[in-house]
Parts: C-alpha cells; sequence; structure tokens
C-alpha cells in the first residue's frame, strides 16, 4: 500500500467518529496478527516478512493517529491505549526474539530486516516526546 491508497481511504472518513473506528479496528487486526503464530515454526522468512508489513503499517498509522487524536479536543485514550499495547506485543512477541535463533540466522535476519523491535521502540519513544 503506497502512501497515496492511504490518504484515499482516510480522506474518505467524513466524521472523526468513523475515522477513530477505522484506526481502532486497524491497530486490533495488526496486534491479533503480532500476537497469534500464523505461520509454522520453519516459516521464518514469512514471519518476518509479516512483521516488516505491520511496522511499516504501524507507521502510517501512528502518524495519522497523532496529526487527528493527539491535541486536547480530539484526544483518544483507549486509541493510544491500543497503540502503545500493540507496540509491545509486537517488541515481545517470539518470533523477533534474536537471542533465541541461531548465529546464522541472527546475521540472516538483521541483514535483511534488521532489529524491528528497536524501530518499533523509536516509534514509541517519538510519540511520547509528541
Amino acid at each position: 500500500m503506497k502512501e497515496s491508497h492511504y490518504e484515499e481511504v482516510r480522506s474518505s472518513f467524513v466524521d472523526g467518529e468513523r475515522h477513530r473506528d477505522f484506526l481502532k479496528k486497524v491497530l486490533k487486526v495488526f496486534k491479533d496478527l503480532a500476537s497469534r503464530n500464523i505461520y509454522p515454526t520453519e516459516w521464518m522468512a514469512m514471519k518476518m516478512l509479516s512483521q516488516s508489513v505491520i511496522l511499516n503499517a504501524t507507521r502510517r498509522v501512528s502518524v495519522d493517529l497523532s496529526s487527528t487524536f493527539l491535541n486536547a479536543e480530539n484526544a483518544n485514550v483507549q486509541l493510544w491505549f491500543d497503540y502503545f499495547r500493540l507496540a509491545c506485543i509486537f517488541i515481545t512477541q517470539p518470533c523477533l526474539q534474536f537471542e533465541t535463533m541461531t548465529h546464522a540466522k541472527q546475521e540472516r535476519m538483521m541483514s535483511r530486516y534488521g532489529d524491528m523491535r528497536v524501530d518499533m521502540a523509536q516509534e514509541i519513544v517519538s510519540k511520547c516526546r509528541a
């Protein structure tokens, strides 16, 4: 999904309530995907690719969340709770715990995807500073 696609979806909401409901559902889907083992253990490439997609999509959603639901008049505590809960689940999921992998697999995953736990942690810090 390109930024223009997301903007097209975002602009289709006629009111803040529908926009909030959309973000809430998206965060729930991401949380469910990050917390479930949907691929067999040996499908590490698919697991890492799906986590990369979730991370990048979460970044787009977080920009929208910050620009719309961070100010005093539109602040939504539940949305922010859902966002931070997703981030915590994402960081602690077993497939991203490189310490449990062989050295060769660690290097392969780090060279291909980097440490996505650090990337998500940086997202959390940036939101806390906003």
